[in-house]
């Protein structure tokens, strides 16, 4: 199948998900990946699985998201490519890449379920982005999805709050009360760590907002790893109270550099809501085979939208399913994570043994 082919596929699937199966859909893009994908296709070797041999979706080989780092994993030549997301490579140094041949896809899936989750029917509205511009981070898929969110959706009044690396607090406080003075809803979007910042600020200045009716706040990154730790639910709940936002106005999105879909969190349980072009499962990393419901283990994300480059992505995020559901427990430790780092290693043989 060609690249054009696919791609209409999956943007008719992402319109109007009762044209195709999921199933079926994605046995279609694992067949374009094998074939268009040389990492992949020797990944896929190693495992001794070929597109003929596979009937769902559960049965399509996960990479785990290390193999980003280790090599280019793409369908299409790099040098074609619109653009690529880097991870930032905190953790180990490292940095994978995710490669776009164009980002209509990419772009379609954004919108999609950010209409769904974040924008309660409205067409536009005024907003504050607590992150960096494309402009200064061209290869972060967050600033890619914050400056989406407001070209699309923000009105001419929206405002960056981030410039040259720092955070213009006195900026966003003016912007805060010209709201409250004209009763005007806001919406604010950036990542966590930027959010517990600006609280702290509020704290030392005295302040506090009162935020008209039908603003909303939406986070994204958590605050592990910071100097101040919270949970999901323990954030909302201080966001909440500093601007006078009901708890469930108050919204967390959990995205990867390496998938092409994002997951929306609402009720602070860590339950994760996915589009329905994505499909969670939750497995042992040491054999790859699905725990039972209730069990944590591994997140594992089949992303259809994530074409050009791969299906299925293993995460180093716990989770646990019920009811077909997953919620999110964070960063994986102990015996998950060294399953974690076994899995690249793994990826890291088949790889280089296979001609």
């Amino acid at each position: 199948m060609h690249y054009e082919d696919i791609k209409q596929r999956i943007l008719t699937f992402i319109e109007n998900e009762e044209r195709d199966s999921f199933d079926s859909l994605a046995l279609q893009v694992f067949a374009y990946q094998y074939e268009n994908n040389r990492i992949y296709r020797k990944f896929c070797r190693s495992r001794k699985v070929h597109p003929s041999m596979v009937q769902s979706y559960q049965q399509i080989p996960p990479v785990p998201v290390g193999a980003f780092k280790e090599a280019v994993i793409a369908c299409t030549p790099i040098e074609e490519a619109e653009t690529y997301f880097q991870t930032s490579g905190t953790t180990s140094g490292k940095q994978g890449r995710n490669y776009h041949h164009d980002l209509e896809v990419w772009t379609a899936s954004m919108k999609s379920h950010f209409e769904e989750n974040i924008m309660k029917e409205k067409c536009r509205v005024k907003m504050a982005i607590l992150f960096p511009h494309p402009k200064e981070m061209p290869n972060s898929s967050l600033s890619q999805y914050l400056y989406t969110a407001i070209r699309d959706y923000g009105t001419e009044e929206s405002v960056y709050i981030a410039s040259n690396g720092t955070y213009d607090f006195e900026k966003l406080v003016s912007f805060l009360v010209e709201s409250e003075r004209t009763n005007t809803p806001v919406y604010l979007l950036g990542a966590t760590f930027s959010f517990i910042h600006f609280v702290e600020y509020m704290e030392g200045k005295n302040l506090q907002f009162q935020l008209p009716k039908g603003s909303r706040l939406m986070d994204t990154g958590g605050s592990k790893g910071r100097a101040i730790e919270m949970s999901s639910d323990q954030f909302k709940q201080m966001v909440a109270e500093a601007f006078n936002l009901p708890v469930e106005d108050c919204v967390n999105m959990y995205g990867m550099t390496e998938l092409s879909s994002q997951f929306y969190d609402q009720s602070g349980s860590g339950q994760q809501k996915a589009p329905h072009w994505v499909r969670t499962v939750v497995i042992n990393p040491e054999n790859g085979l699905c725990v039972q419901d209730g069990e944590r283990g591994i997140l594992v994300h089949y992303d259809l939208a994530n074409f050009h480059s791969v299906l299925g992505v293993m995460t180093e995020d716990l989770g646990i399913s019920k009811k077909g559901e997953f919620y999110l427990l964070g960063r994986s430790e102990g015996a998950e994570a060294k399953g974690c780092s076994l899995a690249v290693e793994q990826f890291r043989n088949g790889v280089s043994k296979w001609n």
